[in-house]
């Protein structure tokens, strides 16, 4: 497997796109050699696009805001308090350990990420990535056949990197990607954010595409369920994204592309 390939996957996490579609995620720094991070005023002068997750970021996540109100509560309950600990000394540390773990999740969601789209039967996540491959291939879907970070630029003022795209069958597909900590029985998996993301990426991508689904994949259990949304899901999904954009140019005063 190509180590600099996984790498370069795995630590992309672009918010800006050209008009032609191509990530911005850095720009060179005015002084000292090297690149820092692309920012609004950048996007600006460049006349740069903000990305499909960084406007749905408007929005209320009831998933993630549990999930992130559950590891303060865990490290609440778990963190000694050190002798002679204000109580905000206390909380501070709460807090940070608690980033902490959201950080390694990130990572781990990263790096399964990565080992998906490579199709890394050799690594740590092997069994992840043959029970992702088995259950698409079971409804059609053959993961060597689709191309992974696929990035575009809307004209209506937002970009994208799709996580797997193929254009196999007349309709097209696109797959975005989730890990979860597992997956249980009757658990909710699907949020509006995960319905309008997919759908602002079906309508982003020239041509548009007719299949979208979300792949959600345990991270202790290698379990995997897919779920794929329908047409009138897939409309009430844009409608929030629509919404969600307008917010996001009004508070931020910009309108990508349009501007």
């Amino acid at each position: 497997m190509d180590t600099a390939k996984t790498e370069k996957i795995a630590t992309e996490k672009g918010h800006w796109y050209r008009a032609d579609g191509t990530p911005c995620h850095e720009v060179p720094r005015v002084k000292g050699d090297g690149m820092r991070p692309t920012t609004l005023a950048d996007a600006r002068k460049l006349g740069l696009v903000p990305s499909v997750t960084t406007i749905l970021r408007v929005m209320a996540r009831p998933g993630l805001e549990a999930w992130i109100q559950r590891q303060v509560l865990t490290s609440a309950v778990t963190l000694p308090r050190p002798p002679g600990a204000s109580d905000e000394e206390y909380i501070k540390a709460i807090i940070e350990e608690s980033r902490e773990v959201s950080r390694a999740a990130t990572d781990r969601g990263t790096a399964l990420h990565a080992a998906i789209e490579t199709r890394d039967f050799a690594g740590p996540w092997a069994d992840h990535v043959r029970a992702v491959e088995r259950e698409m291939k079971a409804i059609g879907l053959a993961l060597v056949e689709g191309a992974v970070e696929k990035s575009f630029a809307s004209p209506l003022g937002y970009g994208g990197k799709v996580d797997w795209y193929s254009r196999a069958t007349m309709q097209g597909v696109v797959v975005d990607f989730k890990s979860k900590d597992k997956i249980e029985d009757g658990q909710k998996l699907v949020w509006d954010e995960h319905i309008s993301q997919l759908a602002a990426y079906a309508v982003g991508l020239r041509p548009p595409v007719a299949r979208c689904l979300n792949v959600f994949v345990g991270v202790a259990d290698t379990r995997v369920v897919i779920v794929e949304h329908d047409t009138d899901e897939l409309s009430r999904g844009f409608e929030i994204f629509l919404a969600a954009l307008r917010l996001w140019q009004i508070v931020n005063r910009y309108d990508g592309m349009k501007s």
